[in-house]
């Protein structure tokens, strides 16, 4: 089979919802498909605009999209196309072709039946730039829906009346694993990721990690993230920009606790490579984290926002050793039920019309 995947982002940085992309795409080359990756930026190099002619930064771009991605071992079976519009010329033709954001759905709904059977990868609800109805309409273009976490699942199915084919993400565990038991790491340790999107709510955790220090002023803490890091930040706090996949499990395998304060996400593959690797888990209850996170079960809940509820969460973790080694050996064994080939046959019979 001939598969398309239509992206309208390249990121020179990981990304979640880049990665799950990446991965499908390298599962359908093992298994002898024909992938193509389609990465329409319309503003090439957006950084040098006014500054390097258009044609300049045109070429550039399309470097960089045939060299990368450097943080994820994309298949070189896998075709990449640079394109600055999603359109009929630029979408090769085959027998599956995949929307995967919200800025790339209605394009793909619209191309003509040659360039494949149509799916829409729903990651997140992507409300960030554009109302809710509008989101809602791209659920009803058509195209078979798949979302990756079972919230969205329900907003799919109530907004068009129809079950979508849920595929929930799931983590490599041959990667993302235990190598020293929570029980022998620092106690009073914690880490987690720095993303500036308000949905991300990372001052919310930031002000746990101040609030920590103040009672435990032995606090370890470890925070990655893609951008540089902030000049204010304490001293205290360790930092690692652009953290490889080998870097992440290392973080993860240094701390006992790992701290989210999302607002909102699709899911949270912090959260969950973290349980992998034997964290105790402590986050907000966004609607995502529910997708792979149970309070009291195999994480500590909180309520959005509310950052004194989150610090008294942390404070339990590190000071109930029995209670933190419970939480993070049953998370590490619920995420490993969430495995790749359970993810991989669901989307194979999919799109081999065997899921009936």
């Amino acid at each position: 089979m001939h598969i398309t995947f239509v992206v309208n982002s390249f990121s020179r940085q990981p990304t979640g919802g880049l990665k799950i992309i990446y991965q499908y795409a390298n599962h359908f080359a093992e298994r002898g498909h024909t992938v193509t990756i389609v990465f329409c930026v319309s503003n090439p190099v957006a950084k040098y605009e006014g500054k390097v002619p258009y044609a300049v930064r045109y070429m550039a771009q399309k470097a960089i999209v045939q060299k990368g991605p450097r943080w994820y071992p994309l298949d070189n079976r896998v075709k990449k196309i640079y394109t600055t519009a999603m359109t009929a010329q630029t979408i090769p033709d085959g027998d599956a072709v995949f929307a995967t954001a919200i800025g790339t759905a209605r394009p793909v709904a619209d191309l003509p039946s040659c360039k494949g059977k149509k799916y829409y990868l729903i990651q997140g609800f992507e409300n960030w730039s554009c109302s809710d109805d509008e989101v809602y309409a791209t659920y009803n273009l058509g195209m078979t829906n798949i979302p990756i976490a079972k919230w969205l699942a329900d907003i799919v199915q109530e907004k068009t009346g129809k079950e979508p084919y849920y595929i929930p993400n799931a983590i490599d565990t041959d990667l993302f694993h235990v190598k020293t038991e929570n029980r022998l790491r620092y106690p009073h340790s914690i880490a987690m990721i720095y993303q500036r999107g308000e949905h991300k709510g990372f001052q919310y955790g930031y002000q746990v990690c101040l609030k920590l220090k103040e009672n435990y002023p032995d606090l370890r803490c470890h925070i990655f993230g893609l951008s540089k890091r902030e000049p204010e930040w304490p001293q205290w706090i360790k930092y690692t920009e652009n953290a490889t996949q080998e870097q992440l499990v290392g973080i993860y395998n240094s701390v006992s606790v790992f701290l989210c304060s999302s607002v909102e996400e699709g899911f949270g593959l912090c959260g969950a490579e973290s349980m992998a690797c034997g964290c105790a888990f402590a986050t907000t209850g966004y609607r995502g984290v529910y997708t792979y996170a149970k309070n009291e079960e195999n994480a500590l809940i909180s309520p959005v926002k509310d950052v004194d509820a989150l610090y008294q969460n942390v404070c339990r973790l590190f000071d109930d050793g029995e209670l933190r080694t419970r939480l993070s050996q049953k998370g590490r064994k619920d995420i490993e039920k969430m495995s790749w080939n359970n993810a991989f046959d669901k989307m194979d019979r999919l799109i081999e019309g065997r899921n009936t």
